[in-house]
């Protein structure tokens, strides 16, 4: 636990700054698949989408399935707006 804590600060923030471009990408990777090209689209994506979009990925793409996993978790944090009906997506959280 001590080398955990004792990690350099400049380490840290490149790590985060690699995991933000890298969830970044998987979700510009979600809107190219789904050709979402306007606001509207992308608030018309849903559950669906997501379960199309993970279908996708290895029948299409052959992606193996921890590039599958880790493209989902990045979508995670927003796969609440996108499933929430429309009414409810327009609130803030």
């Amino acid at each position: 636990m001590a080398q955990l804590t004792d990690m350099p600060k400049k380490k840290i923030w490149l790590q985060k700054q690699k995991t933000a471009r890298a969830r970044r990408l998987d979700i510009q990777h979600f809107v190219r698949t789904l050709v979402i090209t306007t606001p509207d689209e992308w608030g018309q994506a849903n559950h669906k989408a997501i379960i199309a979009w993970d279908s996708h990925m290895p029948e299409r793409e052959r992606s193996p399935s921890s590039i599958v996993r880790r493209r989902l978790g990045a979508l995670t944090p927003l796969s609440k707006r996108l499933v929430r009906s429309p009414t409810e997506a327009g609130r803030p959280s």
